[in-house]
């Protein structure tokens, strides 16, 4: 998709939902959509900088509450970590918090979407969304780290 047909997108988007396209706006919504898994607030400056569009942190988390409040974006927040952001075109959500470096990291995943519909089939449940939370000792950065450090 080219980078014009992928902005009128957005705005035809935000045009639906009564939301102001701004440049900050769309650009937050932008890395948002191109990462696969969800990302703070000063991730998605960090990547913002790196695209050469430097964006204020208080224009990204107010951009990041209409987006909430709109239904195009999911937040997760779990104790005193940095809540993590993701959009919710994803048809699953599946949330990995580790135990060692209190990171969330947001994953999908279609088979286990297909898991869950099935079960729904044969429980005659009809299914809305899902979002999953899984807690683990160590995440795969943590237990790389551990495996070179040996």
């Amino acid at each position: 998709m080219s980078k014009q047909h992928e902005m009128h997108e957005i705005r035809a988007l935000f045009r639906q939902k009564e939301i102001k396209a701004t440049l900050a706006r769309i650009i937050v919504y932008q890395v948002l959509k191109q990462v696969a898994q969800g990302l703070t607030a000063y991730e998605i400056e960090k990547i913002s900088i790196e695209k050469g569009q430097r964006i204020n942190l208080a224009t990204i988390y107010a951009t990041l509450n209409i987006l909430l409040q709109k239904g195009l974006a999911q937040r997760y927040k779990v104790l005193t970590a940095q809540a993590v952001y993701c959009l919710n075109s994803a048809p699953c959500a599946l949330l990995i918090i580790c135990s060692n470096c209190k990171s969330l990291q947001m994953c999908h995943d279609d088979a286990l979407q297909m898991s869950i519909q099935q079960y729904c089939t044969r429980t005659v449940l009809t299914l809305k969304e899902f979002r999953l939370t899984l807690n683990v000792e160590y995440c795969l950065h943590c237990h790389n780290r551990i495996s070179l450090s040996t």
